[in-house]
């Protein structure tokens, strides 16, 4: 695992807890110093209006990382929902 996915990982950690408590999982996809990918997936019985959107999550994550991946934009892949 190269050092920038693992200094991400850890760096979402908080955010996979809670995540996790809603019924979520969320992986780095991929980790450069321009773009940070992350992947979020809903596990049975996720709670769809717990899920903030993107451009809510996105900032949030970006705010958290560290100092060699400040500056990257944070892209996520949300899982889709059925209506």
């Amino acid at each position: 695992m190269s050092d920038l996915r693992s200094d991400v990982e850890k760096a979402i950690e908080p955010f996979a807890e809670a995540l996790r408590s809603d019924g979520y999982e969320i992986g780095v996809t991929n980790a450069s110093p321009e773009v940070v990918e992350l992947k979020i997936v809903a596990l049975e019985g996720a709670c769809e209006d717990c899920l903030v959107p993107e451009h809510v999550m996105a900032p949030m994550i970006a705010e958290t990382l560290p100092a060699s991946l400040k500056g990257a934009t944070v892209r996520i892949e949300y899982p889709a929902h059925t209506e």
